[in-house]
This record gives structure tokens, sequence and C-alpha cells, in this order.
């Protein structure tokens, strides 16, 4: 059974299907061509299952097994037409509706009307349209009757996947509302809730090579799959099983029905179409290069002899790994680091979360290591080695697992300067060019790009610079543009990242000479007109040989530098040039051209072209507002229609009394005249000039100056009223045709800067408050409305010189400003002041008053007063002295002496401890203050040689020096400082020593049992203590007796005694005493713990054996440790039992 379709454009936003036909045999056979149209697609499905697809254009011949037409089956708004041409070929056409496209011409035979489906769209294809059976039985003329078939049932796969099964775009958003409506509102197609669908299919049409026929089965029954199932699912494969379907009946005669199925998968996307995945009789197949994380949707179409029928089902596959990334890319390149860069590859369903990249760390090695591990898409790589080459791989990481490697990337880091090149090669040279090759250095990498620069200059000129001729990365190029019969010599340059090699070798060459000669130099011939001009040459010498001679006029605009044109091309002698500027110059230059070359340009010939009159100019106009004395004019230069050019300009001024004065000519546009009168009236009028002469006048522009200022007054005349004051005065303007509306003075003294001091209409003004000896000067300025006038003379005037002025910044210092130490505050006073004015005489000296005491002071700023009272106050004032007199007192200054200053304190050390001093210091007769005031002390250290360190200042009387050396004397010295007395006297130095320390208390002695039967009492010695000796006192106790007895002093650590009675107690003890050298004082230390010893009889009559150290240490365990170590004991073992007893009660 041979299945045969057509896929067709979409229309109106829907898509083309696969729709089968199936015909009906007869008894004639006929061959029917199906016409393709450009960009439609012809499927054919096979006895096999297979299919076959033709693109069009192309024509496809098909045999009818009963010579009817075969129904074609087309998607909505499309229709089959039958056309015969004149050999009684008949051709299938598919054509647009005419609803919507004009009818095709009539043919032979009626159209085959198309047969409406169901208006709803369904889970992977639009409705199919089939022609009833019985239809190849009926007559080509005749059009087959409407037929309808049952409606498809629910919709499983949603409706953006069918359309991107169908390989269509998706319908438009405005037009699913109106799809949606149509299919609900449709009252004769209902819609079921089964997951199949079934189509009744029609034997019929095959291709050539198939030329078997079958019956048609009188009960075609629709086929239905009920049970279709997805299962193993994974990342890229599915399994798809189904059921046979039931009710068939027995057509092969061994109880089985040859059915074939055809399984066909889309994504559920809008621009994938459907692809064949299984054709064949099995009842499953293995989906397998499925994608992760997809959506999918297939369809199961069963095909049984006569009936058909298609299931679909949706499945999603599996997350899986990431895809394999692609290799990194290099962005960034340094001789010391790599920044590389990637894309994020598909995830697969889970995001990405880590990429791993490796290396070879350069080794060039088949052993990567990560280095660089992050969500990140870029990596720089620093630290690593010039001109080095590493291999890079990259995967990608997600919750699934890890993508598998991208492939091998090489990239090299940067590398020194390129060595010396060699010189380029010459290939071949022509007669202005030359072509030449280079080869790429050896040793670089093959990935590395390099740029070549190839310089070059004519061998006469060898000061001249060399010139870039080419830049790039090509290995060759050619040189144009030179001199032929002329050598030159050229050198390459390699740059790379690093930089730029030095210069190759040079290359000497020469360009071919040229076979053509230039023509004899250009002349004018004619006039030459402001437009146009002739010029005229002669061939080029022995050009006789030549069989046939171009020319070649170019053409050029000297004055702006334009690039030479071709105004001419031809084999004339002559050319005229017209449609030029008028007064410019042009340049000329001419070439012969012959068939195998041409020549080098003549000479440039200058012709510049005549010039005509420029045109008329607009009126002048004015700029901004006229003043009374000038104004400022612009005008514009007339348009090249209006005449020539114009490189300069007269402007004209015509004055009230007729007089006419040229009063600008030059290139500007504008200018400004002067020298005009105030509120007077002139007209303006201008012209164009050039080389051919004046043009016409523009009309006239009557401009008013505006009202100027007053003119310049006199000087004023200055009066000295007092030795203060000063008059100025000054008369009004002569002959002043505008009004004053006021007079400016501006005073000065000596080189300031002059300052208006008056403005008003009055004519004098008196200046008061100045100084005696100093030189005044003034100008006065008369004003108007229009602004004022110029300043009269300068008039000047000088004040007598007086007696000083009063002395300012009279004040009383704590200190003598020269720094005395003899000063004292309560009996002298220290003044100082500021010097006053000297009214134009120099001062001499200075008078102070203290009570009805004068005191003559030099010309100085300061002074001191001795021998005065303690705790006294005095009245002082203070006056100037000059040539002229002496100036006034300044007002009193009050001052009073200070007490006396307080006595030194009693310095006394109460306490030495061995790293402390606590002093203590007690007020003496004269060092006590009124109650009323505070008394601050100052108590110092000695720290050097008569340098002192202040380390207490407050009022209390006692102070604990810390932080010092025991056995060590230190100076001390004290002062009282009080508000009123200031700072009293230094104490005389006081030396306190601190307290010397005892020796360590030693541990209990240990005592040995020698083998002749005698004792000996060993303990630990004690070091020098600060150079002293330490010496040692060991005391024994014996049976009863009470007090210890002294049996040895001295400086060793042993101590050896006789024979001791047995069962009595000895009780040994030791102290340490330390004796100093400087004062012979003994400290001792406190006495050891005691050693208690206990002789046995045996060890009195020497029969027991000897005994070693340790074992006669823990004979003589005195009493006291075995006491401590009882307690101990006893302590841990009730610790224990309390903690056992918390743990039960509140724990268990």
């Amino acid at each position: 059974m041979a299945e045969q379709t057509l896929q067709l454009p979409a229309l109106f936003g829907g898509g083309a299907h696969m729709m089968p036909c199936e015909l009906i045999p007869e008894a004639s056979q006929q061959v029917i061509f199906v016409q393709v149209n450009p960009g439609e697609t012809f499927t054919i499905r096979g006895e096999d299952g297979s299919l076959q697809c033709i693109q069009g254009p192309a024509e496809v011949p098909m045999m009818s097994p009963n010579g009817s037409i075969p129904p074609i089956h087309v998607p909505p708004g499309y229709i089959s037409q039958v056309l015969m041409d004149s050999v009684g070929i008949r051709r299938v056409v598919i054509t647009p509706n005419s609803e919507c496209y004009p009818p095709l011409s009539i043919s032979p035979a009626p159209p085959l009307l198309p047969y409406v489906g169901p208006p709803h769209f369904f889970p992977s294809s639009r409705p199919l349209l089939f022609l009833p059976p019985g239809v190849g039985d009926m007559q080509p003329h005749l059009p087959p009757p409407h037929w309808l078939l049952p409606p498809y049932g629910e919709e499983i796969i949603p409706l953006s996947s069918v359309s991107a099964c169908l390989g269509s775009t998706r319908p438009p958003a405005k037009l699913q509302p109106k799809f949606r409506e149509r299919r609900l509102r449709s009252p004769s197609l209902p819609v079921s809730k089964s997951h199949t669908e079934a189509a009744t299919s029609i034997t019929g049409v095959k291709p050539l090579q198939d030329r078997r026929s079958h019956a048609k089965s009188p009960n075609d029954k629709p086929l239905v799959i009920e049970t279709l199932q997805v299962s193993d699912v994974q990342t890229h494969r599915a399994r798809l099983s189904w059921v046979p379907p039931a009710g068939l009946a027995d057509t092969d005669g061994e109880g089985r029905c040859r059915c074939r199925y055809q399984v066909e998968l889309c994504e559920r996307r809008w621009d994938r179409t459907p692809r064949a995945m299984y054709s064949g009789e099995a009842c499953e197949c293995v989906l397998e290069g499925l994608k992760p994380a997809t959506e999918y949707h297939a369809r199961l179409t069963t095909v049984c002899d006569s009936a058909s029928g298609a299931s679909f089902v949706s499945f999603t596959t599996i997350s899986g790994v990431p895809d394999c990334p692609r290799p990194p890319r290099l962005s960034l390149c340094t001789k010391s680091s790599l920044m590389l860069q990637w894309k994020a590859p598909a995830d697969n369903g889970s995001e990405i979360t880590q990429y791993l990249l490796e290396w070879d760390e350069g080794k060039t090695s088949t052993i990567f290591r990560p280095c660089y591990s992050g969500t990140q898409t870029h990596c720089r790589l620093t630290e690593l080695c010039p001109s080095t080459g590493y291999t890079f791989r990259l995967a990608a990481l997600n919750n699934i697992g890890t993508s598998g490697f991208s492939p091998e990337v090489f990239f090299h880091t940067a590398g020194p300067l390129p060595s010396l090149p060699q010189a380029p090669r010459l290939v071949c040279t022509g007669i202005t060019w030359i072509t030449m090759e280079w080869s790429r250095p050896e040793g670089l990498p093959p990935e590395e790009v390099l740029s070549y620069t190839l310089e070059g200059r004519e061998e006469a000129s060898q000061r001249a610079p060399f010139e870039a001729k080419y830049n790039g990365d090509g290995l060759g190029c050619t040189v144009d543009g030179l001199r032929n019969s002329v050598r030159y010599s050229f050198r390459l340059v390699i740059s790379r990242a690093e930089g730029r090699s030095d210069p190759s070798p040079l290359l000497l060459c020469s360009t071919s000479s040229d076979p053509t000669r230039p023509p004899s130099k250009l002349r004018l011939h004619g006039t030459v007109t402001a437009h146009s001009f002739s010029v005229t040459w002669d061939p080029p010498q022995n050009h006789g040989a030549l069989e046939s001679l171009t020319y070649l006029l170019e053409i050029s605009e000297a004055d702006s530098g334009t690039a030479w044109e071709a105004a001419y091309s031809g084999a004339a002698n002559q050319h005229t040039c017209d449609g030029l500027k008028p007064d410019t110059l042009y340049k000329l230059r001419l070439r012969s051209i012959s068939k195998d070359s041409h020549s080098q340009p003549t000479e440039s010939l200058p012709v510049r072209t005549l010039s005509v009159a420029p045109g008329p100019c607009l009126p002048p106009r004015i700029v901004g507002k006229a003043r009374h004395r000038e104004l400022q004019l612009c005008w514009e230069s007339p348009t090249a229609e209006q005449g020539g050019v114009a490189t300069e300009f007269c402007l004209e001024m015509r004055s009230t009394d007729g007089k006419c004065t040229e009063v600008y000519r030059g290139p500007s546009l504008d200018c400004t005249v002067t020298g005009l009168l105030p509120g007077a009236s002139y007209r303006f009028h201008v012209c164009g000039i050039n080389t051919a002469g004046y043009g016409p006048y523009s009309d006239a522009t009557e401009v008013t100056t505006a009202a100027g200022p007053p003119g310049q007054c006199e000087a004023p005349f200055l009066t000295l009223t007092s030795d203060t004051c000063i008059l100025a005065s000054w008369q009004t303007l002569k002959g002043c045709d505008t009004d004053v509306s006021e007079y400016r003075l501006e005073w000065r003294r000596d080189d300031e800067p002059p300052k208006t001091i008056y403005s008003g209409p009055d004519l004098q003004y008196e200046v008061t408050d100045l100084f005696p000896g100093v030189q005044y000067y003034c100008r006065v300025q008369a004003a108007n409305q229009a602004g004022p006038g110029p300043h009269s003379e300068t008039a000047s005037c000088c004040i007598p010189p007086a007696a000083p002025g009063a002395v300012p910044g009279f004040v009383v210092l704590e200190r003598d400003p020269k720094g005395d130490s003899t000063f004292s505050p309560s009996t002298c006073l220290a003044l100082t002041w500021a010097e006053p004015s000297c009214n134009g005489a120099p001062i001499i000296g200075y008078t102070v008053t203290l009570g009805d005491q004068l005191i003559a002071v030099g010309n100085i700023n300061h002074y001191v007063i001795e021998n005065l009272q303690p705790d006294t106050e005095y009245s002082l004032r203070i006056r100037a002295l000059n040539a002229l007199g002496s100036g006034p007192f300044c007002s009193p200054l009050r001052a009073r002496t200070r007490p006396p200053p307080l006595a030194p304190p009693t310095l006394e050390c109460t306490s030495a401890g061995l790293q402390s001093l606590r002093l203590r210091w007690v007020d003496s007769a004269g060092c006590k203050a009124p109650p009323t005031e505070s008394v601050t002390y100052d108590l110092q250290m000695e720290v050097g040689c008569q340098r002192f360190l202040s380390i207490y200042w407050g009022s209390s009387h006692t102070f604990r020096v810390q932080r010092l050396t025991e056995g060590s004397s230190y100076g001390f010295r004290i002062r009282a400082v009080s508000p009123a007395a200031g700072e009293g006297r230094f104490s005389d130095t006081w030396t306190f020593s601190t307290a010397r320390a005892s020796p360590p208390v030693p541990k209990a002695p240990r005592v040995l049992h020698l083998n002749d039967g005698s004792w000996q009492v060993i303990w630990d010695s004690i070091p020098p203590m600060r150079g002293d000796p330490i010496t040692y006192v060991l005391q024994v106790q014996v049976g009863r007796e009470t007090e210890y007895r002294q049996v040895f002093k001295g400086l060793e650590t042993t101590f050896q005694m006789g024979a001791l009675p047995s069962n009595t107690e000895h009780r040994f003890r030791v102290a340490a005493c330390r004796c100093c050298l400087g004062s012979g004082q003994e400290l001792p230390s406190p006495f050891s713990p005691p050693r208690l010893l206990r002789p046995q009889p045996m060890e009195l009559t020497g029969v027991a054996p000897s005994t070693t150290p340790s074992d006669a240490q823990t004979t003589v365990l005195s009493s006291d440790e075995q006491f401590a170590a009882l307690i101990v004991a006893g302590l841990t073992a009730i610790s224990v039992l309390i903690a056992f007893a918390l743990q039960y009660l509140f724990v268990k």
C-alpha cells in the first residue's frame, strides 16, 4: 500500500500537513503528473513504511490503476485543480481558494473541490481532508460529493506544539480567541474525550515502480490504538510500546492482520517539524537521540489494509549533565598572564553550578590539572612564563553530574620582541610598480598573528625618511605609484603584540623604463575668458612607431587644492575647457596613453580665468547700539549669481554737510567707525571690489550717534583749612552743550589706588581726618546720562608734620620679652606697646610715667621696670616724642606686682620599698599661701647629671614613686606654685634609697646516711643577689627540745654530722642570709620547712647495708609533708564522692 501527501506553505498563520491519499483501483491504468510548486514538498509513503520527500519545483508521475483522478488532501484555504494539456496529459495543481484569490483558467476537467474537515485544532496536525470510498469509480469530469469525517478526539498536546510539529508559525495572538470561539460554536463537530483519532483511508494511486493493486474493502472501520505507553524514559532515549488494534479480520490466512506502524516525534516548540522515528510492524520502538529535560509529542499512525488511524502521547525526558562546552577563547594576553572567556553551554534542565578549567601547566603533556573552579565565565591566569604555550579544556557541572571536556585549545603568552627579519625578496617589477614577498620568521607558533610593515624610499634620496608602503599580515605585496627607471630601497619590519622588530637589510631594485614619452608642453590657444579657455599641444617626439595614441588632459583648482580630474580624453591635439569659475587659478597637465603603457604627466600649466566685477551689496546694518563717538557696521558679500567674487569692500560715509569720506577699505565684512560727533546723523553705503573693478554701491543706511558725555574738567583747587582738613573746589565746564548731572571726586594717598569720596552736583567738598606729613592726590570727573567724561588733571597737597599720636597697645607682660632669668614678677613689671603714628616726623623716644616718676625710654617697644614692691599696684602711662614735640599720654594702665614666691617645702621619705618610695613634704614657714589660694606642688626626679623629670604636679602632700630598682639611690627636688605668687624656687636635691630584698625561702634540706655511720645534710644553693654573697644558717631540734640550735653558718651547701642517737627525732631547717657588701648588713630569709629524721638502731650499729640517697630521702620525710599529703588525698576522695552523688541525683 502506498501513501502520498503534499506539504504546502502556511496561509493565515496556519501550516501544511502530511495528508494521506489512497485511490481505489480500476480496470485501466493511466499516468497522472502531480505538479509540485517551488517551496512545497510532496511526500510519498512506501509499502515498507519509509517516506520519500520530493522538493519543488518538480513533476511527480503517478500510476493510477483505474485511470481516475487521485484525490489530493490540502489544508484549509487551498483547492486542487486538474489541468489537461494539448497531448491529453492531466496534471494536478494546488492553488489558493477562490474566496481569497482569483480563480485559475478553466481547464477541460472540472476542479476537484476540497472537503472541509473539523475546524478546530488537533494535537499534532490540522484537519485532514479525505474523499469517500468509491470516488475512483466516478467520472473525471464530475466533482466528487462532499463527505465529512468523524471529528477527532480531545486534544492531548498543546496548540503551540501542534504548530511546531507542522513546521509553521504560531497563529497570531489576536486570532487565537477567534479560532477558539469558532470551535466552541460549531454545532456539528462534537468533541470526544478519547485520546485517539481515526480516519478512513482509500487505496489508490501508487508510485510507478509499484504497479500492484488491491481490492477495496467494503467494511472499512477506523483503527483505534487503546494502549500507547511510554516507558524507560532517560535523558536521550525512551521506549514506546502499544497493543495492536482489536477486531481486525484475518486477511492473510494465518489469523494475523498485516498492520504497519509509523512513529513521528516533535518537540513542544513552534520552530520544529515532525520527524519519522520508526516505521515497521513491531509493537514497540526505542526513540533515540532525544534532548534532556524536553517535552516531546509522539504520533503513532496505524495502517492495516484499507483502514488507518492515529494515536498521540506526550512525555518529558529527565534532566542530564550539561552539554559539552565550547573551548574557551583568549581575550587578553601578556607576557605573564592569560585572560580566558567562554560561553555557558545548555544546562539540560539543571542549572550549572560550577565550571572546571584544566590546563597542562605548559608541559605539553596529556596530564591536566585544575586551574580554575567557579561560577564565572572568565578566568585570569597570572605568573605565567613568557613565550610559553598552554593547553586548556573546560567542563561544566550541575546537580546531575559533570559534562565532557571541551576540545583542547592552545594559547601562547606574549614573548620578547621579534628577531631581525630577512630582507624582502623581489618577485617582479613594472614601470610604476614592484612586487615583493617575504617569509614568516622561524621558531614562532603558527597560531600567532604577525603584522608586516614594508618601508621604502628612492635610493638617490639617502637623507629622506623611509615611508610605509604596506602594513598587514600578508607575506607579499605590490607597491605601485612609483617612477619609472628609478632605483628604490625597501626594508621589512615585523610587529607582534610585544612590539616592533628592527628593520631588515635593504632590498635594492629598480622600476622598468617607460616606452611612452610625454607630449609637448601645453600652450594656450586663443583668449582666456571668465568661464573658458582653450589649450593645444604637440604629439611626443619619435612616436611614429606607435600605431595609436590618446591623450588624457587633467585639470585641478590650484587655489582650493582639489584633486586632479580628467577634463578630456581623446586623440585630438586641442581642447576647450568651459564651465569654469571666474578669477580662479587652474592647473592643467597632459599624459600620452598607448596600448601597453602611459607616459608621465607634462609640466603643469597654470591658467587663471578673467574676473568680473562684483554685484551690488546689501545695505550695511548697525551692530548693537550706536555710541556717541563710534558705531559698528557689518554687511554681506554679493552672491556669485550677481557677479564676481569680491576680494575687498569699500565703505563710504556722508555727513550732514554733504561731505563724503571713505572710512574703510579691506576684505572684512564689518568695521568700527570712530571719531564721530555725539548726536549727529550719518549715511553709509558699501560696494565690492576685485581685480575687475568696483561693483555698484548699495543703498544708504542712515545712523544717528548717541548723545556724548561731558568734557574734561580743570584740575581741582586744594585749600588747607586745618592740620587734618583740606577743602577741594572746582569750576563748571565752559562751552559744554550737554548738562552735567553730577561731579565725582577721587582721592588717594601716596601709592594707594584712587577712591571716589564724593559724588554730587556741588562744586566743592571738604576732606577731613587726614594725617600730617602725608602727600594726598585728587582729580574730578563730570558725568551725565551718556556716561562719565574724562578725568581732570591730578592735583596734590601735603599736610605739614606734627607731634606723634597716642601710643596704642600699652600692656603688661607676664615674662621678660628678652627671656632674662633674673626677672621676678613680684619686683618687676615688663611693659610693651605698639609704635604710634609719627605724623610726618620720625619718633626719637618714649616717656613712661610711674606714679609721679618720669622714665625716659629710647626708640624701643618694650621696657622692664625693676626694684618694685611686691604685691603693690602702680599707675602707668606712656607718650611718644619726635622733633616737633611730645605726643599725648595714653590712657592710664594699672598693674600690680605679684606677691613674693613661696619657699620650697621640706621633703622626706616615709617608707622605702624594694621598688617604690613613698614621699611626703611639709610646707615651710615661708611657703604658706592665703587660705583663698590653692598651692600646686611640682615634684621632680633626677634622671641624669643635673637633669630632672617632673613626676608629679598637684596639690597633694604625698606621692608614691614606683617602678624603681631595689637597693638604689634616687634624687628628688620640689617647689611650690601659686596663682598669685607664681612659681617658687626648687628645693635642694634630696636623696633616698630603696630597700634591699631578703633572700628567698630555701627548700627543706635533705639528710643522707653515709657508710661510716655519719649523716650529711644537703640543701639547695641560692645565686648571689645583685653581687651580694649568700650565707646559710643550719639549725637542728633534737627530741623534745623547744628551741632550735645553730650547728652551721657559712657559704657551703652541705654539712656533715656524726652519729645520732637512735629512736630520737631530729628536725633540720636552713635559712639564707644576704651579706650587703657596702654596709655590711645581713638580711636573713625565713627558715625552710623542717626535715624530720629518726635514726633506727641497726643504723647506729652499722649492721644495716648502706642506703642510696633516694632511700634515705624517703626515710626522712617530714611529718608536715606527710600531713599535707593526707589532706590532699582526703579532699580528692571527698570530691569524687560528691561528683558521683550529683550525677546520680541530677543527671540520672
